[in-house]
């Protein structure tokens, strides 16, 4: 079963055009009725969770970075 895109080709094309900030404007305004305000608010909620896991990604690939240093440092230490 397919997908069903709920914000539309055209719609995505222009929100990507016009950027996040715009449109949170727009949304913000108020000067849309319901039907025209969705797409952006479905379009909003789709980038936020790509922005929320990339957030993720990098905290956590942070901690095993730092934690790799760490272990690193101790070995160094151990050894010499």
């Amino acid at each position: 079963m397919t997908r069903q895109d709920l914000v539309g080709e055209e719609n995505r094309r222009c929100f990507e055009t016009w950027g996040l900030k715009r449109v949170r404007q727009m949304v913000a305004a108020g000067h849309y009725d319901v039907e025209q305000r969705q797409p952006m608010l479905i379009w909003l909620a789709e980038k936020d969770a790509r922005l929320a896991r990339r957030k993720w990604v990098i905290l956590v690939i942070g901690v095993v970075l730092v934690f790799v240093g760490l272990f690193v440092a101790l070995l160094a230490g151990v050894s010499a």
